[in-house]
């Protein structure tokens, strides 16, 4: 799950996913069970990954990584950043 911000994202960034069960994970960094990237926490020393390193810097990324996998249903996604909230929704459809 990721988000293109308009403005640079705060070192200090959570996240808060809900699932379709209404359970809720928040994230703050890179070691929750919502893993929360941005261009202040997202290190890489392989070369290979200088493009990606540079998207999170260039674009504003916030990219999340949930523990859990995407299971079919409406999901929420909320982002506090920079004293504002960006929040949406999205839908994982059954790809069988």
């Amino acid at each position: 799950i990721y988000a293109l911000l308009t403005f640079e994202p705060a070192a200090e960034t959570t996240a808060r996913l809900t699932y379709p069960d209404g359970s809720t994970v928040v994230g703050t960094g890179a070691a929750s069970r919502l893993c929360v990237l941005t261009e202040h926490n997202a290190f890489s020393t392989d070369p290979t990954y200088a493009y990606a390193m540079g998207t999170y810097r260039d674009r504003n990324m916030v990219l999340l990584f949930p523990d859990d996998p995407l299971e079919p249903g409406a999901y929420s996604v909320e982002i506090e950043t920079s004293g504002q909230i960006r929040a949406w929704s999205f839908e994982v459809v059954d790809g069988s």
